[in-house]
C-alpha cells in the first residue's frame, strides 16, 4: 500500500530533525514550519567583497581554492584557468540573488545588474546548455527578475529559451532515476503554473510515485552519486545530504503528490 504525503512528510522530517546541519534544519523550517532564514545579510557581504571572483571574467567562481583543503567530489577540485568552470554557474542565480535582496542603491546591485544582462546574452546564444546546474541557475535568475518586476531583459525570450534548455536536460529514461545522477523534474518544476509544467506532466506523477515507493525506513531517500575518490568522509557528507533532498521532495510532494 502507498503511503500517503502525511506519512511520507512525517519520516522526512523526523530525518532531518535526527541529521541536517544547522543550515538544512534552517531551511526546512523556513520551507515547512513558517521559519526565518536569517542569512541573507552575510551572503551579500561575501558577494560584496570581491572574494572569489574573476574580473577577466565578470563571475563568481565555480571552484575556489580551499576546496582542495577539504575532502570533495573530484568536480569540486580547484582549477584556476578552465574556460569551462564559466559558464555563469553560480553567477546566474548570485546576481538574481543580489538583484532582489540587495539594496537598489548599492554598488553590489549595479555590478548584479550589469551581470545579470550579460549573463542572459551568453544563455540565449548557447541555448540548449547540457548542464542541468547551468540551466537550475538561470531559472533562478529569471525568477528572481519576475519577483522584483526588473525589465532588464527580453522576459519572453528568456522563457522560451528557458524552456529549451529544461526539456532537453529533465531525463526522460525513468529507470535512470533510481541509480544515476540525473535531472528529474523536481529539480525544476515546484507548481502546476510552472512553465514547464504542462510539457513534463506525466514525468511530475512518475517521480511523486518513485518518491512514494522509494523511502527508506529512515525517512531518507539513497543519494543518486559518489565522489568517484577515496575520501571516506563521503559517508557524512551522503547523510547531509540527504536532508537536502528531502527540502526538495517534500516541496514537490506538498504540491503534486
Amino acid at each position: 500500500m502507498m503511503s500517503s504525503f502525511d506519512e511520507i512528510f512525517e519520516k522526512a522530517r523526523g530525518f532531518v530533525y535526527r541529521n541536517a546541519r544547522p543550515v538544512d534544519l534552517s531551511l526546512w523550517r523556513y520551507h515547512f514550519e513558517d521559519g526565518s532564514h536569517p542569512i541573507i545579510g552575510g551572503i551579500l557581504r561575501y558577494l560584496d567583497s570581491g572574494a572569489d571572483f574573476s574580473e577577466k571574467h565578470n563571475q563568481w567562481l565555480n571552484t575556489v581554492k580551499s576546496n582542495d583543503d577539504h575532502p570533495h567530489a573530484v568536480w569540486w577540485s580547484y582549477s584556476e584557468n578552465r574556460e569551462e568552470d564559466f559558464s555563469y554557474n553560480p553567477t546566474a542565480h548570485l546576481a538574481g540573488f543580489i538583484l532582489k535582496f540587495a539594496d537598489k542603491d548599492s554598488g553590489l546591485h549595479k555590478k548584479a545588474v550589469e551581470i545579470a544582462k550579460q549573463a542572459y546574452d551568453w544563455f540565449v546564444s548557447k541555448t540548449p546548455v547540457n548542464d542541468d546546474y547551468i540551466a537550475h541557475g538561470f531559472l533562478r535568475l529569471y525568477e528572481y527578475l519576475t519577483e522584483t518586476g526588473l525589465v532588464l531583459v527580453d522576459m519572453r525570450e528568456f522563457a522560451e529559451k528557458l524552456k529549451e534548455n529544461v526539456n532537453s536536460v529533465i531525463c526522460r529514461d525513468t529507470e535512470k532515476w533510481k541509480t544515476e545522477y540525473v535531472s528529474r523534474p523536481s529539480m525544476f518544476i515546484n507548481s502546476r503554473e510552472s512553465m514547464f509544467y504542462e510539457d513534463n506532466k506525466e514525468l511530475v506523477e512518475k517521480e511523486c510515485g518513485l518518491l512514494a515507493e522509494n523511502q527508506l525506513d529512515d525517512g531518507s531517500y539513497t543519494v543518486p552519486w559518489a565522489w568517484y575518490n577515496d575520501y571516506k568522509e563521503f559517508t557524512l557528507a551522503e547523510n547531509w545530504w540527504k536532508s537536502i533532498l528531502l527540502i526538495r521532495y517534500m516541496r514537490f510532494l506538498r504540491e503534486f503528490g
